[in-house]
């Protein structure tokens, strides 16, 4: 009966409930046939009807059944029914899982299958056999033409969800989906589901992701929901697979929405992690999402994890948005004790290299580092990222910064990368010349030097411009990417009037809106760069730009300040120049 309303769609929930407590009084179930046991907790799961006593009724009737007059269907069904319902009994799982890994799988229709490892990784019920066994079979039969995008979906989200590497069942379905003549007959869930799954079990397939692209591309987006959208660029960014067309009309889509209310924080933070991590640039959608965050009454239902992916994309994007990072440090620093060591480090990197200026947050996170009083929790990429936030702050805390803190960096020195090193000797440089304390120790410190002066540097086209110019008017460079004697490199030096100028261009990428980043602030604080050109709109006729600078330079005494700003359009990206005396 209740399979019928079920089937029906007919909702009636006091007969669901009265029927449910009418089997929960039965003194037993042996009446019932293993089809009807499974209809009713089938009809529940799909009704959404909630009725844990007669799930756990039927759950521990099956427990002391023999499984052997239960069909494939039954079976898949009961899963299929425990875990959509959400209802636990890992004893009854672990049961049925045994009963399926002992059988032939061959009578199991692709749904069955697809149903049975879904229902374990929905329900979080570890069980290895049943995951190779179904994989296998899988991977055994000659073509998969009889799994619909449903079967598909759910069979690879399940191994994905579950953390169980399956190597050949991901490829003989990826390969099963990028040979298809089109996806039209995948849902939105199926398609970003399915990509999700290769990125979180990194699994790569990279004829798999552009046929879902290139599908999604050509798909009207109307039907997507937030989850769609943030999972599937999530996936892409998580798989690093470039598409930027899929990116582009994505972003365009959530841009062109109202409101983004329907959008749960993770999915906020994931959408604006992936564009970042992607190096998709879509300024509106940032604006957007940004806009939305700040208009919530609180940020209460944001995890830490969420906070930190946030400002970190929006740092790592370039984006400017004061009020964003504002409010986020307010909810951070309610919240420290709640943050891993990594989170906490990710925050003051994010709030340096966006050029925000924020003393409390710092201070509440220095002090919270130690407190913990555990360097050994960060991975070494976290201790270099905190030492060169506070650098790029300028930010001085004597409690963080201890002898503790130096020894570890000591300890762990073989651990650090190049891009760490260079880090840390400009953490030394702010320590020792501009606070005039104690920095890295001497082995480190000459390590760190060696390896920041000798970092390759890619001259731009800017500068070759800049370069260009200035020998077009007299202005002959001595020397091009020239090292100062901190281990920076500046674009050129020239000769002015018998006294050698170094000579510095600022692109559109040094700034965040139109003021400079944080690199581009500690870059001419411990160089010693005195700006005489603070901003030159961009674009502009960036050739007269050029030329009334370097003109300019070849007039003027070091030292100067007071040239107007070149004129051109106001909007576009600022370009500066400096000098370094």
């Amino acid at each position: 009966m209740m399979w019928a309303y079920t089937k029906l769609n007919v909702s009636h929930d006091p007969l669901f409930r009265l029927v449910g407590d009418a089997v929960v009084m039965k003194d037993d179930l042996n009446t019932f046939k293993p089809q009807a046991i499974a209809n009713v907790v089938w009809s529940y799961a799909t009704a959404n009807v909630q009725h844990s006593a007669l799930f756990k009724k039927i759950g521990d009737e099956i427990l002391n059944t023999s499984l052997k007059s239960f069909d494939p269907q039954a079976l898949s069904n009961i899963v299929w029914a425990y875990g959509t319902a959400d209802v636990k009994h890992p004893a009854l799982f672990n049961k049925l899982g045994d009963e399926i890994v002992a059988a032939n799988l061959t009578s199991y229709v692709p749904q069955e299958i697809s149903n049975l490892v879904w229902a374990y990784a929905t329900a979080d019920v570890q069980h290895p056999a049943l995951f190779k066994k179904v994989g296998d079979e899988i991977v055994a039969k000659d073509n998969l033409k009889s799994f619909d995008p449903q079967a598909f979906a759910n069979t690879v989200w399940a191994y994905a969800a579950s953390n169980i590497q399956h190597p050949a069942l991901f490829k003989k379905v990826g390969d099963e989906i990028a040979t298809m003549d089109d996806l039209k007959s995948f849902n939105p869930q199926n398609l970003s589901n399915t990509v999700w799954s290769y990125a979180t079990a990194n699994v790569q397939h990279p004829d798999l992701f552009k046929k879902i692209g290139d599908e999604i591309l050509n798909t009207n987006l109307t039907s997507f929901v937030p989850q769609n959208f943030s999972n599937t660029v999530w996936a892409y960014a998580t798989a690093d697979v470039q598409h930027t067309g899929l990116f582009e009309k994505t972003g365009d889509e959530i841009v062109a929405m109202d409101n983004l209310k329907l959008f749960k924080p993770q999915q906020l933070s994931n959408t604006a992690w992936a564009y970042a991590t992607a190096n998709v640039q879509h300024p509106a959608l940032f604006r957007k999402i940004g806009d939305e965050i700040v208009a919530l009454d609180n940020l209460k239902s944001f995890k830490p994890q969420g906070l930190s992916n946030t400002i970190w994309a929006y740092a790592t994007a370039n984006i400017h948005h004061p009020d964003l990072f504002k409010k986020i440090a307010n909810e951070i620093i309610a919240n420290l004790r709640s943050f891993t060591s990594q989170q906490l480090a990710n925050t003051v990197w994010a709030y340096a290299v966006a050029g925000i200026y924020h003393p409390d947050l710092f201070e509440k996170v220095a002090n919270e580092i130690v407190v913990r009083d555990d360097f050994s929790s960060f991975v070494p990429q976290a201790l270099s990222n905190i030492a060169w936030a506070y650098t790029l702050s300028n930010i001085d805390t004597t409690a963080l910064f201890s002898s503790a803190f130096r020894q570890e960096l000591l300890n762990r020195q073989n651990e650090f990368i190049v891009s760490e090193l260079s880090q840390l000797y400009q953490w030394h440089l702010w320590q020792t010349k501009e606070k005039s304390k104690d920095g890295l120790h001497e082995s480190l410190q000459d390590r760190c030097k060696e390896t920041f002066s000798s970092s390759h540097t890619t001259s731009s086209a800017l500068q070759r411009d800049v370069v260009s110019e200035m020998k077009s008017i007299g202005l002959r460079p001595i020397k091009e990417d020239h090292r100062t004697e901190s281990g920076y490199s500046i674009d050129a030096l020239v000769e002015i009037n018998g006294t050698k100028v170094g000579v510095e261009v600022d692109g559109p990428y040094h700034f965040i809106g139109r003021q400079p980043n944080g690199r581009t602030l500690l870059k001419r604080r411990q160089e010693g760069t005195k700006t005489f050109r603070k901003v030159v709109p961009f674009p502009i006729e960036l050739n007269v730009a050029i030329h009334w600078n370097c003109a300019w330079l070849e007039r003027s005494a070091i030292g100067i300040d007071d040239w107007k700003l070149c004129p051109g359009r106001s909007s576009g990206r600022p370009v500066s120049m400096s000098i370094v005396a």
